[in-house]
């Protein structure tokens, strides 16, 4: 697992580049989705209870993308989290997560 606080905190080492290796990963898993276009119809086909979180402070885009999503899939919960940005907290997370799975 890759310390990324560590990374972080390194005056050499930027949060960026500790988790660069993983960007490829994203832009496999999510595919189009991440172009801007609207999501797929077919997603509101899944009935799995899902969590949509989004940062109070976080850039216009990905809350926009967090209440289309939440829109979409009808089992969906959505929260958003005052005063975090994309670089969350455990400790702003943690309690909803609590809460979500019981």
């Amino acid at each position: 697992m890759v310390d990324i606080a560590a990374g972080c905190s390194s005056a050499a080492s930027s949060c960026v580049s500790v988790v660069a290796h993983t960007i490829s990963f994203d832009g496999r898993v999510m595919g189009a989705t991440m172009s801007g276009k609207p999501l797929p119809a077919e997603s509101a086909a899944l009935t799995t209870p899902t969590l949509v979180l989004s940062g109070g402070d976080g850039e216009a885009f990905m809350r926009n993308s967090g209440v289309a999503l939440a829109a979409l899939l009808p089992n969906a919960r959505r929260r958003t989290l005052p005063g975090q940005s994309h670089a969350v907290s455990a400790e702003a997370v943690a309690p909803v997560l609590i809460e979500f799975f019981g």
